[in-house]
């Protein structure tokens, strides 16, 4: 049985002892089991709410007006409840049971008896129901929140389009225990191709491919595997997938916001709230639907640009899509998209009008410019960003971390023009820092950002590290050299790109190819207090949070390799410095206060702290094996996570300790 909490009261039959997590599951029960016919149960009229509060509304059964817009489609245009009610009447002999579909949107385990509409899908890939509902109920709980491109409610493991179900299934099955991983990997593999086949197939013969909505969040997430859950291999099928789609987007206009709604009349959602007063039932649940079409759409346009630039600056490549060419309008709050119902959704609405954190269209504007993400970014860049603009980043932990990634993108343009110069007497250090009048605005928009607690209720603690983690990362660039853009090194995939930075670490890439030797400075007097600070909280963080590394996105292990590397460039480079003067052996004095003895001395104190309890480690006195014996510790910490890229973080620091201890160099 699943340990999730049912989100109402569970229906009861009163013929029998079966117990049912919706109305008409039950329902459906009683016409098939007991006699009640089909004719009967059509006579009952809709209500607005039932006995328990909930509405019967819902996007999935109601079926929308074609127009032929992107944003004019739903997931599903037939009524899911006529069809199983047909299906369990007709063939209740040879019905199987499965997991009610209540699983996949995260409620209770329980089961009920109807033929099993994924039949094809499971005997393709050698998948059991409910290993399937696992998986997508594992996607919802440790994956969603990072990119919530889907709209939960109207997804459903048994009627949403197949292309969509399966990715979803293959990205579960990274965080659900499998007892045999690697088939798990196979089966999940053989999925995202067959998905990336159809989706170009489907690209290449529709005239206008984003016409429904699952077609772009089938993107997204196939991008996400193909870069993050594959092995390297499947990056070049990421690569051509996201620039076909980057084209067909960008000759469709679908970029822009308002090009999009005006090129295919689409009247906003937020503009028909006004009138809610006066809506019935099917007003209601049309209104709900044409949201979660406009806002998937939105929701999916800002995850391409993050994943884009995410991407890019792991491999060290140019970024496909620049954050100037995006401009769709900040997301709403997550409550909003996450509500189940079309009521709650509406509460929830008018909640936030009221609050100040959504304004509809024709009302006056209550803060800066939130139109694109690069005027969000330029709003945060300020002394003093607004509180307006403040409290709907909060509402929206993954907006949030779009931006995030934008200002560390921006550091990154900016480092990669001065790093075309070379080095001059003025400025004679192996890298280029950015001037004090670039500094102000990009610090002001990290702090921002640190002085942001998002408000959403899954997944918060876990969201609010990875916010500090890329805040610390983004400020790192501020301070610190990339290895990968000093060298000009670019590489096809984020595993790759991991693997480059580390083997540069172990040698002096940086420093050969960039500095003047005769007048390289020592250690320290480039560096920053700052950026050792966050790095060292960074380390505390991870560790302190070893237990629920298991069900972190895979950008926040890259982020945490970064920060890890860094940290070990800095002490690899201290020890260096101590070697040259011989300091290691006369750590009194004033040499005591050198930055590079007062660095390894934090470092060695900070690892036994958290490493030190059970297990002998060098210090001071052997330098050398406790560069081995830190980077063993980290490998330790990258084990507890069980996705592709966590467990390439974790082989690359075995390889390179293995190097350390029998003292080769690269």
């Amino acid at each position: 049985m699943s340990t999730l909490t049912p989100p109402f009261a569970p229906f009861a039959c009163p013929q029998c002892s079966d117990v049912f997590t919706r109305r008409e599951n039950l329902a459906r029960h009683q016409r098939s089991r007991h006699s009640k016919t089909l004719g009967e149960a059509k006579k009952k009229p809709r209500k607005l709410h039932d006995q328990t509060g909930q509405s019967t509304a819902s996007p999935e059964r109601h079926q929308a007006e074609t127009d032929g817009s992107p944003l004019g489609q739903v997931h599903n245009t037939i009524d899911p409840d006529f069809t199983n009610d047909v299906n369990s009447m007709q063939t209740e002999a040879q019905s199987a049971t499965i997991i009610d579909p209540d699983i996949a949107n995260g409620s209770d385990e329980l089961l009920y008896p109807q033929p099993c509409p994924r039949a094809s899908l499971y005997s393709r890939y050698d998948i059991p129901p409910r290993v399937a509902a696992s998986d997508v109920a594992a996607y919802f709980a440790h994956f969603h929140a990072f990119m919530p491109v889907i709209h939960r409610p109207s997804f459903s493991l048994y009627t949403s389009q197949e292309m969509l179900v399966s990715v979803v299934i293959a990205i579960g099955s990274m965080y659900a225990p499998s007892k045999d991983r690697s088939a798990t990997r196979q089966k999940s593999h053989r999925m995202w191709s067959d998905g990336i086949k159809s989706l170009r197939i489907h690209m290449q013969k529709t005239s206008v491919p984003f016409q429904e909505p699952w077609v772009l969040q089938g993107c997204v997430l196939h991008l996400v595997y193909g870069f993050y859950f594959a092995d390297s291999n499947a990056s070049n099928s990421s690569w051509s997938l996201l620039q076909a789609l980057v084209r067909d987007l960008r000759s469709l206009g679908l970029m822009n916001e308002q090009l999009t709604l005006v090129a295919n009349s689409v009247k906003p959602w937020a503009a028909r709230v006004q009138g809610s007063a006066a809506w019935t039932l099917d007003d209601m649940s049309k209104c709900w639907t044409d949201f979660s079409s406009q806002e998937a759409f939105r929701l999916c346009v800002w995850a391409l640009g993050m994943i884009s630039q995410h991407v890019a600056a792991t491999c060290n490549t140019r970024a496909i899509i620049p954050a100037t060419e995006l401009s769709w309008e900040l997301p709403p709050s997550s409550d909003i998209w996450e509500a189940p119902t079309a009521d709650e959704w509406l509460l929830t609405v008018q909640e936030q009008i009221q609050a100040g954190l959504l304004t509809l269209p024709g009302q006056p504007s209550r803060g800066p410019d939130i139109s694109s993400l690069s005027s969000v970014t330029q709003a945060l860049m300020t002394a003093s960003p607004s509180v307006y603009l403040l409290n709907r980043l909060s509402a929206c932990p993954f907006a949030t971390i779009c931006v995030l990634f934008n200002i560390e993108a921006l550091t990154r343009d900016f480092t990669s023009a001065y790093y075309q110069m070379p080095p001059v007497l003025p400025d004679p250090s192996a890298y280029h820092a950015l001037a004090p009048e670039q500094n102000r605005p990009i610090n002001a928009a990290i702090n921002a950002v640190l002085g942001i607690s998002t408000h959403t209720k899954v997944n918060r603690e876990q969201i609010n590290r990875l916010l500090q983690l890329g805040c610390w990362s983004a400020r790192l660039c501020l301070s610190e050299p990339d290895d990968l853009l000093i060298s000009g090194i670019v590489d096809n995939a984020v595993t790759a790109g991991l693997a480059t930075t580390a083997h540069l670490i172990l040698g002096s890439t940086v420093a050969t190819r960039r500095a003047v030797t005769s007048i390289r400075r020592r250690f320290g007097d480039d560096a920053s207090i700052t950026a050792w600070d966050d790095m060292l909280k960074s380390l505390s963080m991870m560790i302190e949070a070893k237990n629920s590394r298991g069900s972190q996105p895979p950008w926040m292990t890259v982020l945490e390799f970064r920060l890890v590397t860094v940290l070990w460039r800095t002490l690899r480079k201290a020890i260096g410095e101590l070697e040259s003067r011989n300091l290691h052996e006369n750590g009194a004095g004033l040499h005591a206060l050198s930055p590079a003895a007062v660095m390894s001395s934090l470092m060695i104190e900070r690892t036994k702290q958290h490493f030190g309890e059970g297990r002998e480690m060098p210090g001071y006195e052997d330098l050398r094996g406790f560069e081995a014996a830190f980077i063993s510790s980290i490998g330790s910490v990258f084990d507890a996570v069980t996705t592709p890229v966590g467990e390439a973080a974790s082989g690359i620091l075995r390889e390179i300790c293995d190097l350390l201890v029998a003292g080769t160099t690269i």
